[in-house]
C-alpha cells in the first residue's frame, strides 16, 4: 500500500487538494457545500466539489475514477486517471 502512495504527488506532478485549516479544524463553507447536495450530489461529493473549485484557477484538471459526479459540477476539466496517463504520454509529460 506505501508503493502506491509514496512519491506519488512528486511522480505524476499533482496537487493534492485539502480544505482550508483553522487551528486544529479544518474549515468550509457549510452554505456552499449545501448548495452542492441541493444539485444531488452526496456529502462526501459536495465536499470534495466545494473544495477542488476552492482551488479552480490553479488547476488544469480534477481526477476521479467516477467522473459522472463532478462533470458540470467543477469550474474545470475532469478526467479519469486513465484519461489523465493518456493525455500526458501524448504530450510527453509523463516521465
Amino acid at each position: 500500500m506505501l508503493g502506491l502512495f509514496a512519491g506519488f504527488r512528486d511522480k505524476y506532478k499533482l496537487k493534492v487538494l485539502f480544505p482550508a485549516v483553522r487551528g486544529d479544524l479544518l474549515s468550509f463553507s457549510i452554505d456552499s457545500v449545501f448548495m452542492n447536495i441541493t444539485k444531488k450530489m452526496g456529502f462526501g461529493d459536495a465536499l470534495v466539489c466545494y473544495i477542488a473549485n476552492m482551488y479552480a484557477g490553479q488547476l488544469d484538471f480534477f481526477i476521479s475514477w467516477n467522473v459522472a459526479h463532478f462533470r458540470k459540477k467543477l469550474h474545470m476539466d475532469v478526467m479519469t486517471p486513465s484519461e489523465v496517463l493518456e493525455a500526458l504520454s501524448l504530450s510527453g509529460a509523463e516521465n
